[in-house]
């Protein structure tokens, strides 16, 4: 009777027992990280993406002994994984340019999805629906961009003048600048917003203003009718009418536990003249809400390219963004024969949503730094 007891006592345990599995994913040549990769598991529908660092945790209640990755601008790879609990894949860019899309008669079928995404856009913009707090933390690094057939090839880096040599390996362990910094945000419908530098370094100065530079790239939520990069605004390819300016295509689907992610590349339609952007919109069944974006203007401001990725994720019962990435290249400038870039990263954490504040906690002061921030640890 007591080892029958026992046995109830385990059973779930056995029942639920999950198989895991975590790895990462990165560009065969670059070894860059590639965000969003959709991933399925045993041909099934158990599957995961990797998030912005390139970064994927598995759980499957069978074994897991095989893996499909699939990526635009990527060729697709089955691998066997028997047995491993982590794992380093690398995937090869596409030989060829993908085919120009032609649109035929009747309707685009990724014109409903993004019409629902229009439709429930104001529901998942947490700037227009919610009141919320968060805690953020954003580092941005400025490094030389060496090519990756040099970088990883000794022969190469071996070919090269004494003085490119030289910085190489400079760069290999070393940042050009480094800044980062931790705030606090509350923000109170309609429009009341506080922010708090609390923390504070910039790479052997004491400025602290420096250290808003990271948050600066991008729009906090890819859901307004303008989305601000690098200070200029160009128009959201989830707005009203925007099927009217933007070419959308389904170019593959994903699983998140119980819904589908459709992903959605769009780039401006031929002969149209605005502010445009180009990449690719997760889109999450569960609300028709954005999981995950990538994008960059259509075309590239003059001696400066930039690229954003943003990743949200539910939140007591609403999707709310937890990570913003901006990469910006500037091609005009250079350390030795390398152009310089700026990797910015901000994580958000401690996400209240709705708590209680009060309107005396805001005043027309809308960032401020403390005092203390440049002498944290």
């Amino acid at each position: 009777m007591r080892v029958f007891i026992v046995g109830l006592l385990f059973f779930p345990l056995i029942v639920f027992a999950q198989h895991q599995l975590q790895g990462t994913i990165v560009d065969s040549k670059t070894k860059e990280p590639l965000a969003f990769v959709n991933i399925v598991a045993n041909n099934q529908h158990i599957g995961t993406t990797t998030g912005i660092n390139g970064n994927f945790n598995l759980n499957s209640p069978e074994p897991i002994h095989q893996l499909k990755m699939s990526y635009v601008g990527y060729e697709p790879q089955e691998i066997e994984v028997t047995n491993q609990k982590n794992i380093l894949i690398e995937l090869k860019k596409t030989s060829y340019e993908l085919t120009e899309f032609v649109v035929l008669p009747g309707e685009n079928p990724a014109h409903r999805i993004i019409n629902k995404v229009v439709e429930n856009r104001k529901i998942h913009n947490p700037e227009k629906s919610l009141d919320f707090k968060y805690e953020s933390y954003s580092k941005m690094y400025f490094t030389g961009v060496v090519d990756s057939a040099i970088q990883y090839n000794p022969k190469k880096i071996l070919e090269l003048d004494t003085n490119d040599q030289k910085v190489i390996k400079w760069l290999d362990k070393h940042h050009i600048f480094m800044m980062e910094s931790v705030t606090e945000r509350k923000y109170k419908q309609p429009d009341k917003s506080y922010e708090k530098v609390i923390a504070s370094r910039v790479s052997g100065l004491k400025n602290p203003t420096f250290s808003l530079l990271a948050t600066q790239f991008q729009s906090f939520s890819f859901y307004n009718p303008t989305i601000n990069v690098l200070e200029k605004s160009y128009l959201n390819p989830i707005s009203v009418n925007s099927i009217n300016k933007y070419l959308f295509i389904i170019e593959d689907t994903a699983f998140s536990e119980l819904d589908t992610v459709f992903i959605i590349s769009f780039h401006p339609l031929k002969g149209k003249n605005f502010d445009a952007l180009k990449g690719l919109l997760y889109v999450n069944t569960d609300g028709y809400a954005l999981q995950n974006v990538i994008a960059e203007p259509f075309v590239q401001e003059e001696g400066i390219a930039i690229k954003i990725q943003q990743k949200y994720e539910k939140i007591e019962g609403s999707w709310f963004p937890i990570q913003l990435n901006s990469n910006v290249l500037f091609n005009n400038a250079q350390i030795n024969n390398f152009k310089i870039m700026g990797i910015g990263k901000t994580y958000l954490k401690n996400i209240q949503i709705n708590p209680e504040i009060s309107n005396k906690e805001f005043s027309y002061i809308e960032t401020e730094i403390d005092m203390d921030a440049t002498k944290k640890d």
